[in-house]
């Protein structure tokens, strides 16, 4: 399909219309990216494709931010000025919510912000949508404390497949799940799939508390039997994590590296050198499931995750992976690509069956696990 050609007019104010009209473009859509002064791009199972054969101007991308953030405060000027960058979910006239970051491009000083609105799924995905690891399912349903991880870049499928977790606890009937969650912004809404027995409270960092580790506090004050933390992107979220995990609850949160092996070293630099061997024990000892995640594009031109993962309620027990951890701390990542090899996937061997399954091409997953 062709592009367009300019989908309203540039002498008048772009209307909110105006902003469905650009994301509703290609229905099947991740992510809708805006830029003043740029084409607008809509990247469709993983490629992206021109939404209209003309570039965006300042005045249009100025009334478009303004149509998409809340309250209808200009959102242009305020990333311009003092705020640099926004995080928001915007609604759709339709019902179809998006989760929008802005951000001041610094190529030069004249440009303006660029927008992406990611589409946030109606409802959370079920375990077959998402295709979640049955080993992972068993894990996320029999423990009753610790600590889930999902990791991976950005746009890697990870809120789907946590979200396929949680929708299991909370739809089942007469489930006794009070999830509590903590999101930047809130994506998936839990209550609509929810069974009336169930209970779900989930806060927004920014609307409803000033960071994660604040939300994860004051949810431990309303007796969760299961927490979702969207990121866990600092010293302070990290220690509030654990904390909840080592204190009855069972926890679920996403972090950005690549390969599990990578993970100790990247939650390690969260904190000062003489904390990090203590808190890399504390990680080893509340962990029970990790998947690291690369969607890549299927043959059908859809795209499907690449996964590594890895069972640590496998590895004889939190004190002996601990243990054993602590006793290398110098070879923190071999230790861990060798426990991968051995207990769970690899990335190489998820990756090579799909290609022989014939549902990916190797020049595709190649590219996408380098670039990722």
């Amino acid at each position: 399909m062709s592009a367009p050609e300019s989908q309203f007019d540039v002498s008048t104010k772009s209307t909110r219309a105006d902003l469905e009209s650009l994301l509703n473009r290609f229905g099947d859509a991740s992510d809708v990216f805006l830029k003043q002064d740029t084409y607008p791009v809509a990247k469709v199972h993983g490629r992206n494709k021109l939404i209209m054969e003309r570039r965006l101007q300042q005045n249009e991308m100025r009334s478009l931010l303004t149509a998409a953030y809340k309250d209808n405060v200009n959102g242009y000027d305020m990333v311009m000025g003092k705020a640099r960058s926004l995080d928001f979910v915007y609604e759709g006239v339709d019902g179809q919510r998006y989760r929008v970051a802005v951000a001041r491009d610094m190529q030069t000083e004249t440009s303006g912000p660029s927008a992406t609105f990611r589409r946030i799924k109606p409802d959370p995905w079920t375990l077959k949508e998402a295709d979640t690891p049955d080993d992972l399912v068993y894990v996320s349903r029999t423990q009753r404390s610790g600590l889930i991880l999902v990791t991976g870049p950005t746009g890697s499928g990870k809120s789907a497949t946590l979200s396929s977790l949680l929708r299991d606890h909370v739809e089942r009937e007469n489930s006794s799940c009070i999830l509590r969650t903590i999101e930047d912004p809130v994506e998936f809404v839990y209550g609509h799939v929810a069974a009336p027995t169930a209970v779900v409270d989930q806060l927004q960092v920014g609307t409803s508390v000033d960071s994660f580790s604040d939300g994860i506090r004051a949810h431990l004050r309303m007796a969760p039997t299961h927490m979702l933390v969207g990121e866990v992107r600092d010293a302070e979220t990290a220690q509030a994590a654990i904390w909840a995990a080592q204190s009855g609850h069972l926890v679920y949160a996403t972090m950005h590296p690549n390969t599990i092996p990578e993970l100790f070293d990247y939650w390690s630099k969260f904190f000062p050198q003489a904390m990090r061997a203590v808190m890399i024990y504390n990680l080893a000892t509340t962990l029970k499931y990790v998947v690291c995640q690369h969607l890549v594009p299927t043959i059908d031109g859809k795209r499907i995750p690449v996964r590594e993962c890895l069972d640590f309620t496998k590895l004889g027990g939190a004190g002996s992976i601990a243990q054993e951890i602590a006793s290398n701390a110098d070879r923190v990542f071999q230790l861990m690509r060798e426990k991968v090899k051995i207990y769970g996937l690899p990335m190489r061997e998820s990756a090579l069956s799909l290609i022989q399954q014939g549902k990916v091409r190797q020049e595709d997953v190649i590219t996408y696990l380098m670039s990722g």
